[in-house]
């Protein structure tokens, strides 16, 4: 599988979703993980058995490569249905690394 698609954008409420092909997992989602609360890849891969190595950094490359997008959609609220996953996600990811 080419690292493009490994990303598909989802049409969500009027805004466009990259996520990481075949799941519900927002690239914003790993991208947090990762480079906001530190979590390491390994710990990641430990915990979301739908991810490989090459999903998570087919998700940080599309981060970088549509940076400024990226960062005005991970501060904009989302659903309720996502937004509690993208808090369990973030509450589990704190917890990782106390």
């Amino acid at each position: 599988m080419a690292a493009p698609d490994l990303i598909e954008i989802t049409e969500e409420q009027g805004r466009r979703i990259p996520r990481i092909a075949g799941t519900r997992i927002r690239v914003s989602e790993v991208v947090m993980m990762h480079l906001r609360n530190h979590s390491s890849i390994e710990w990641i891969l430990g915990n979301y058995e739908v991810l490989d190595h090459a999903k998570i950094y087919a998700a940080l490359a599309y981060y970088y490569q549509h940076q400024a997008e990226m960062d005005a959609e991970m501060e904009t609220p989302v659903d309720t249905a996502d937004g509690v996953l993208l808090s369990d996600l973030i509450a589990k990811a704190k917890r990782n690394n106390t």
